[in-house]
């Protein structure tokens, strides 16, 4: 019961991370796309068992990778020094303060996220 709750969980985070921010497509090294989709995830260490990332990639076929850090001062650090790319971050929620002042966040764009007219205020 535990797994099932993690994964809804986790596919409600990625698929609502989804619609603020557009997959990278796959790549090959001349530079043609192969047209499979990614989301690149920055997050504590532990927090996402492989077995779900598996499950999330065969139920959506959108590959999740993974970079992980163990504090948030490292993921200020790697962000400070130029690291991009990712698609969803996940800080502590002092960090996204910090992280908002030092302009290393994109606002949202509402107009991408057309049920957010159905959180309350």
């Amino acid at each position: 019961m535990r797994t099932s709750k993690n994964f809804i969980f986790f596919c409600i985070f990625v698929w609502g991370s989804l619609s603020l921010f557009a997959c990278t497509k796959k790549s090959d090294s001349t530079g043609s796309e192969q047209g499979a989709k990614i989301v690149n995830l920055a997050i504590w260490s532990n927090y996402v068992s492989p077995e779900l990332l598996q499950e999330f990639t065969k139920k959506t076929g959108i590959q999740v990778q993974v970079s992980n850090y163990s504090s948030n001062e490292e993921l200020l650090a790697k962000l400070q020094a130029g690291a991009s790319g990712y698609d969803v971050v996940v800080p502590s929620d002092y960090m996204v303060f910090t992280l908002g002042k030092l302009s290393l966040m994109n606002p949202l764009d509402y107009s991408k996220i057309p049920n957010s007219k159905n959180i309350d205020p």
